[in-house]
Formats: structure tokens, C-alpha cells, sequence
């Protein structure tokens, strides 16, 4: 269970946020998989909703089920005496840097993280990734193939697949339940129950993106952190070889070089490696079912109703290539009459190219 900003208040110049609400976050053991509910704790809830944060707290949120209902509780983890002020971890994240700078945590302990804000926006680790696989064109190329009449939103899907829908949603069903994002039944729905396929088949596609995230960052951390290991230990060899004041014998190289080569940095470098991938992750997850549940409701809006969910249109639909070829010649034919209109000769990628062969649509 985790905190989450409900509004922001002015502090020494800048903004930060103040904590009302809290996730309770559905486990993906859960015959309806993963979901995310949002408790308002100033409707209602006793003064241990307005506990403070601490990165070392002595009690924490435990969801029970009572008369078939969630119920959400607090306990301590440690010895609490008389006088001492009851803190725990809200555990929120941000995906803003600023807003994550200026969260200053003043719990005073010693594993105080400085934030009580966990950054999960763009970061030097992932950026590379998202850079290659992670852009707006690469989502947008996700959603167009989702929007197929059969592709289950992967690159090649409907082809690699033979186009067949009934293996499409079989797809939908093993790739999204990995991570908990599941369809489920008329009486234990998922978050994906009741959805348009066009949205469920896009699902899946943004789950299959945060899985091979996680395993490239899982690699990518590893290397990194097992770097900075062997490096910090080898720094202060060398330290403690100038501080003896004699030079590095061979001996002592190899004594480094047993170091770098060591079980022990490698382990905890992959473990150290595993957490942090899997905290983005979770973020991505989140925003995920968030997102869903945002889409599921604005389209029961509009159509009417949400057992008119289902049926709602894709918004993108491929073009054949006349449907392309018209309207590449709208948009030729527009351009040049607004440089017309401007008095700028057309550019010579337009005028080369014959729109008198173009067919003609509307404008």
C-alpha cells in the first residue's frame, strides 16, 4: 500500500505535494489479477491517516478482507513507547525530478533517503532504452496494429500470428496475465474485462514493453553497479596501500583483481539491479491500470453507458493504399494553395511530383 498526492500546497518557493489518498494495490495472485483502488482518507479514516513519513518507520498499511470487504489498517513493526510519534513509509512515486528535489524528507534517520518521493520518471538508466524502443512513434505504431481486425499489437502480429483472432486474444490473455493484467469473468472481472479488443490487444503490447524493459534494464544495472563496486573497492585498496606508504606489489593486484572477480559483488549487484528494475516497472504498471480505468470511464461516457464499452470504434484505422494515395493528394493539394495564398512558390519536393495523377478526394 502506498500514498498518493492529492493536492499540492506552496513551500519555500515551489511546489509540494500533501498526502490524503492511498493505493491499495491488488496482488496479481488475485483470481482478477493486478488493480490499483484509490481510498480518499480525508472522507473517511481515523488520525493515522495523517501519520507523517519516515524512510525508517515503526508502522506500515496492511489491507484484511472483513465480511467479504477490503478493510485497511495500520501496525507496528517495531516497539513503540509512550510518547513516540507513529510514522511509516508512504512509498509514493513521481514522475517529476523537480517535484521529487523539492519533497525534502525531514524523518532524521539514518536511512533517511532525502525525498520521501521515489523518482520513476526518465532516468539515465532507462533513457536509452525508451530512446530506442520507448518513443511516441513507437506507441502510436503499437495502438495502430492493436486497431487491426485481428493483430494482437505486436510488430507483425496479424501476419506472424495467420491473422486468426480467436490465437490473437489467446495472446492477449498469456502475454497481459504475466503481469497480473487480466480479462477475467463476468463476476471476478480484470482490468482488461469489458474493454474494446482494440484496447485489450494494446494492453498487452504496453505489458510486453515494461517486461522487456525490465529484463534490459535488469542486464544494463547489473554491469553497472558491478563496475562501480569493483571500482570503489580497488579505490580503496589504493588508498590503503598510499596510506602504508608503501607502492602496489603484484600481490596486492591480485589481490584486487580478486576482488573485481568477486561472488559476492556480482550477487548483490544483480540483486541491487533486480529491485531497481522492478520498481519502474511497478510505476509503469500502475500508470497502466490507472490509465485503463480513466479510458474505461470516458468512454462510458461518451457512448452512453458501460455496458456500451465494448463496442467502442478504434481511433485509428489503417489505409489502404487508394485511401493513402487520396489523401497524400489532399494534403499536396492544401499545401499549395496556402503557399498560394501567402505568395510563397510551392516547394520543389510538391511541385515534382504530378497531382493530376493523385486521385481526388475532399478536402
Amino acid at each position: 500500500m502506498i500514498a498518493h498526492k492529492r493536492l499540492t500546497l506552496s513551500f519555500l518557493s515551489g511546489q509540494v505535494p500533501v498526502f490524503y489518498n492511498a493505493i491499495v494495490e491488488r496482488g496479481v495472485g488475485d483470481p482478477r489479477g493486478y488493480d490499483a483502488l484509490f481510498i480518499d482518507g480525508a472522507v473517511k479514516g481515523s488520525l493515522l491517516t495523517r501519520a507523517s513519513h519516515s524512510c525508517d518507520p515503526n508502522a506500515r498499511m496492511r489491507v484484511r478482507v472483513r465480511n467479504g470487504a477490503y478493510a485497511v489498517e495500520m501496525v507496528t513493526t517495531a516497539n513503540v513507547e509512550v510518547g513516540d510519534e507513529i510514522c511509516w513509509d508512504y512509498a509514493c512515486r513521481t514522475d517529476s525530478e523537480q517535484e521529487m528535489r523539492r519533497a525534502l524528507c525531514l524523518c532524521g534517520t539514518r536511512k533517511c533517503r532525502n525525498s520521501y518521493l521515489h523518482y520513476t520518471g526518465e532516468t539515465t538508466y532507462s533513457a536509452p532504452y525508451l530512446q530506442k524502443k520507448g518513443t511516441v512513434a513507437h506507441f502510436t505504431a503499437a495502438l495502430l496494429r492493436a486497431c487491426g481486425p485481428c493483430g494482437d499489437g505486436r510488430e507483425g502480429g496479424g501476419e506472424r500470428d495467420g491473422g486468426d483472432e480467436k490465437n490473437a486474444e489467446s495472446l492477449i490473455h498469456e502475454r497481459a496475465a504475466k503481469a497480473g493484467i487480466k480479462i477475467g469473468t463476468k463476476h471476478e472481472p480484470g482490468v482488461l474485462h469489458g474493454l474494446p479488443p482494440w484496447l485489450q490487444r494494446y494492453a498487452a503490447a504496453c505489458v510486453e514493453f515494461v517486461e522487456a524493459e525490465k529484463n534490459a534494464l535488469t542486464v544494463f544495472l547489473t554491469k553497472t553497479f558491478t563496475d562501480e563496486a569493483v571500482a570503489a573497492a580497488a579505490a580503496v585498496a589504493v588508498a590503503a596501500s598510499k596510506k602504508e606508504g608503501s607502492e602496489e606489489t603484484a600481490e596486492e593486484n591480485d589481490e584486487i583483481a580478486e576482488v573485481s572477480e568477486s561472488d559476492a559483488i556480482a550477487r548483490s549487484a544483480l540483486h541491487e539491479a533486480k529491485a531497481e528494475a522492478e520498481g519502474v516497472a511497478s510505476g509503469r504498471l500502475q500508470s497502466l491500470v490507472v490509465t485503463l480505468d480513466k479510458t474505461r470511464h470516458v468512454l462510458g461516457v461518451t457512448l452512453g453507458g458501460a455496458d456500451k464499452v465494448r463496442t467502442a470504434p478504434p481511433p485509428l484505422v489503417a489505409l489502404d493504399d487508394a485511401s493513402s494515395a487520396a489523401h497524400l493528394g489532399a494534403t499536396f493539394r492544401r499545401v499549395a494553395a496556402a503557399a498560394r495564398v501567402l505568395g510563397v512558390d510551392a516547394p520543389d519536393a510538391l511541385t515534382m511530383v504530378s497531382i493530376s495523377h493523385l486521385p481526388h478526394s475532399a478536402d
